[in-house]
């Protein structure tokens, strides 16, 4: 039998957050879905409330800071832009819907849902400054206007196909270049 470790615990806890919500989020739930025992979750986790900040922490490093990263390039701010749109539009809208659901009733993970917003919103403001187009303010209003469009389409169209995602980001930005 292979030995299910940490970091497996918490991608079986997106993946079971993206196909039913924050109901798949306990202990006996994630058990039978890793067919381990209670003890291999303690192993690993001191409490329930332990494994959902760390499961918001782990949604964040991955899909937050690694995407960041991955667009702050020493490149053309266009360029990384356009990589920004391609990732974020393969990102899993039912895990970011879940974890903002889970948010409302548990305050660790909403403070990591906070973080990541003011994250996400920071990186898209240095990206619109970087392309010359925008002045700062300007750049402040179009990122948090981008994100809250982001956060909408989940919620009214979670089926999204990433290029139709990705065709609606370029169109709305081409819109509104040149401040």
């Amino acid at each position: 039998m292979v030995r299910v470790r940490h970091d497996d615990w918490l991608t079986l806890g997106l993946a079971a957050l993206a196909e039913t919500g924050p109901e798949a989020l306990t202990i006996d739930a994630l058990c039978q879905r890793a067919q381990r025992t209670k003890g291999s979750f303690y192993h690993h986790f001191e409490t329930i409330d332990a494994y959902r900040q760390e499961l918001a922490e782990f949604w964040r490093k991955r899909d937050t800071e690694a995407i960041i990263a991955a667009t702050s390039e020493p490149r053309d701010a266009t360029k990384n832009l356009d990589a920004l749109n391609h990732l974020t539009s393969h990102l899993d809208m039912n895990i970011e819907q879940g974890l903002r659901r889970l948010g409302a009733t548990d305050r660790a993970v909403a403070e990591v849902i906070r973080t990541v917003d003011r994250r996400r919103i920071g990186h898209l403001v240095k990206l619109y400054i970087a392309t010359g187009d925008f002045a700062p303010e300007s750049a402040e209003l179009l990122a948090q206007v981008t994100y809250a469009a982001f956060v909408g389409f989940q919620v009214i169209a979670p089926e999204m196909k990433p290029e139709v995602s990705q065709r609606a980001y370029l169109k709305f930005i081409g819109m509104v270049r040149r401040d």
